[in-house]
């Protein structure tokens, strides 16, 4: 069985600590699903960008580059 459980920041490591005691416990701190909320959010933005607001990744790459 899998849970996942938010953990506020500032009691991350006492929590994390707690469960490494338990020896059927695995903590894997790369899984990391992506919520609806957010997903429905980019979707919204997708569908609302017009063509015309992309920028190519070489410009992007311009913008950035901070010797040329």
């Amino acid at each position: 069985m899998k849970v996942t459980l938010e953990v506020p920041d500032d009691k991350y490591e006492v929590f994390l600590k707690h469960l490494e005691g338990i020896n059927y416990v695995t903590i894997d701190e790369n899984d990391y699903t992506v919520p609806e909320w957010n997903k429905k959010i980019v979707r919204e933005r997708k569908r609302n960008t017009i063509e015309e607001d992309y920028v190519s990744w070489e410009r992007i790459e311009k913008q950035i580059n901070l010797d040329g």
